[in-house]
C-alpha cells in the first residue's frame, strides 16, 4: 500500500486530505508542521510527501530544504500544496529547493489525486530528481526571506484595502 505523509497545520484540512487519500487506498501519516514531519518520515518512510507551506515551527520551504539535505529522505518526491503562497516566484523557489510539484489549493479531489498518482508513477522505483543546482544555505535563506516578505506585502495590501473600504463605508454612513 502506498504511504503518503501529509504535512498540514490546519486540522480540518489535514483530516479532509487524509480521508480523501485513505478512501482512495493510500496509507496516510499526518503531521502538523515540518518538525513533526521529519520525525514521522524518519520513523516510517513514506512514498511521497504532500506539504503545506505556511506552518508553525518549521514551514514547508524549510521542511523541503531539510528533506533534500537528508540522504534517506531526498529520494522521496516532495509535493507542495498551498493556498497561501500562490505566486509564480513561490513555485520557482519550491522547485529550486527540490520539490517535484507545486499545487495551489483548492483543487478538485480528482485533480489532486491525478497529480499525486502522476508523481508516484513517474518516480516509482527511482529517486525523485535532485534540484538541478542545489541552493546553498545563503541563497536558500535569502529566497525564503523574499517569499515571506512577498506574503507580508500581500497581507498589508489586503489590510489597506479593507481599511479603505471601512473608511468609505463610514463616510457614506455619516
Amino acid at each position: 500500500m502506498t504511504h503518503v505523509l501529509i504535512v498540514e497545520d490546519h486540522e480540518e484540512n489535514r483530516n479532509l486530505l487524509k480521508m480523501l487519500l485513505e478512501v482512495n487506498g493510500y496509507r496516510v501519516t499526518a503531521a502538523g508542521d515540518g518538525v513533526e514531519a521529519l520525525v514521522a518520515a524518519r520513523g516510517d518512510r513514506p512514498d511521497a510527501v504532500v506539504s503545506d507551506v505556511l506552518m508553525p515551527k518549521m514551514d514547508g520551504f524549510a521542511l523541503c530544504q531539510a528533506w533534500m539535505q537528508d540522504a534517506a529522505l531526498r529520494p522521496i518526491p516532495f509535493i507542495f500544496y498551498s493556498a497561501t503562497y500562490v505566486r509564480p516566484d513561490d513555485e520557482t523557489f519550491a522547485l529550486a529547493l527540490g520539490a517535484v510539484r507545486y499545487l495551489i489549493k483548492p483543487l478538485e479531489a480528482e485533480v489532486f489525486l491525478r497529480e499525486l498518482r502522476g508523481v508516484l508513477q513517474q518516480w516509482a522505483g527511482q529517486a525523485a530528481p535532485a534540484p538541478a543546482a542545489p541552493l546553498d544555505d545563503a541563497t536558500s535563506h535569502a529566497l525564503h526571506e523574499l517569499a515571506l516578505a512577498r506574503k507580508l506585502e500581500d497581507k498589508m495590501a489586503q489590510l489597506e484595502a479593507a481599511n479603505r473600504k471601512l473608511r468609505d463605508s463610514e463616510e457614506k454612513y455619516r
